[in-house]
């Protein structure tokens, strides 16, 4: 008897455990489909952002060497990505940093300046370039209009001895680096004081090349010249000219007519020539130009001794002919001072 009660003991225990074995197991899949299910639902996006990897001083400029080494792309989640981040690493090229960077920085926009934006004088020169700094009027520098950023032409008027006076532009497309003792990296802050600024409006800084700045050193040495100022969207382009001197643009003034009367002037009375005699040379046509005790010029009237006869007694010309010889104004002597 109790044998009996003892095996059907067994019997309901087992089935009792096979049940609450399979029950349990049930459970266990149930909740793991339940965790599956809700790990699935909070899932957040990510997204790739430009990751500092090492310090940075600000205006640091970030060129391809500076990027390549400090700088990596990296996937967060997306809900952890601040407003202006960076997604790809060649955008930020040749910009300069306005704060300092630390490792593991996500960059954005405010973390750097402005494409623009240069935070110094020295890193605004141009690379091959040099910056120098001239003195000029308001005469001189266009009224006192031109403002950093602008572009000008340098034109200058030489007066070589024993030759004509010449104007040429010398130096084009120029780029102003800055005006008096400013220097603006940002629209709203400048590296000087308006008052003192104020007060120093007549410099004026420049970016040269090397041969253009020998050149700008020696019209600064005594060599009249002005700026000029072009309009921003001629910067790049030059022009070739061959400079003017005073005898050409008296020959532009004096242009002749279809009449064969010189512009503005009126009709001239006839010319007439007389013959040469022993007390009174042949009018040749000449005339001394002074340029100092003992140095003069000689020009001729004709376009040459005589105009061979003044073209047979003709209509008056009014073109000159530049004489490459000096003379002495002590001394008349016919064949020195004769026309080449």
């Amino acid at each position: 008897m109790n044998r009996k009660a003892l095996f059907v003991a067994l019997i309901i225990s087992a089935i009792v455990s096979l049940v609450l074995w399979s029950r349990i197991k049930s459970s266990q899949e149930a909740i793991r489909k339940a965790n599956s299910a809700t790990q699935q639902a909070v899932v957040i996006p990510k997204k790739s952002v430009v990751i500092s990897t090492k310090r940075l001083p600000a205006r640091t400029r970030l060129d391809s060497t500076v990027l390549k080494s400090s700088f990596k792309i990296k996937e967060i989640a997306e809900n952890l990505i601040p407003e202006g981040a960076f997604a790809n690493i060649a955008s930020m090229t040749d910009r300069y940093t306005s704060v300092t960077i630390l490792p593991d920085d996500i960059m954005t926009s405010l973390r750097l300046l402005n494409e623009e934006q240069v935070p110094s004088l020295a890193l605004a020169i141009p690379q091959g370039k040099r910056a120098i700094t001239i003195t000029v009027s308001e005469a001189t520098s266009v009224g006192g209009f031109i403002q950093q950023g602008d572009y000008v032409d340098i034109i200058a008027t030489f007066r070589p001895r024993g030759r004509d006076v010449t104007t040429k532009l010398i130096l084009q497309d120029i780029q102003v680096l800055a005006v008096g003792t400013t220097y603006e990296f940002d629209g709203s802050i400048a590296t000087s004081t308006p008052a003192i600024s104020a007060n120093k409006a007549k410099l004026v800084t420049l970016a040269l090349t090397p041969q253009e700045t020998e050149k700008l050193m020696f019209l600064d040495s005594g060599i009249s010249f002005r700026l000029i100022l072009k309009n921003p969207n001629d910067h790049g382009q030059t022009v070739s000219t061959f400079g003017i001197t005073e005898k050409q643009v008296l020959e532009d003034i004096e242009t002749p007519t279809s009449e064969g009367v010189p512009q503005g002037f009126s009709e001239a009375a006839p010319i007439f020539i007389s013959q040469p005699t022993d007390s009174q040379p042949a009018d040749d046509g000449s005339v001394i130009v002074m340029q100092g005790a003992y140095s003069s010029r000689e020009i001729y009237r004709y376009n040459g001794p005589a105009g061979t006869t003044h073209s047979e007694a003709g209509l008056p010309m009014q073109q000159y002919k530049q004489n490459t010889k000096s003379v002495d104004p002590r001394s008349r002597d016919p064949e020195a001072n004769s026309c080449e």
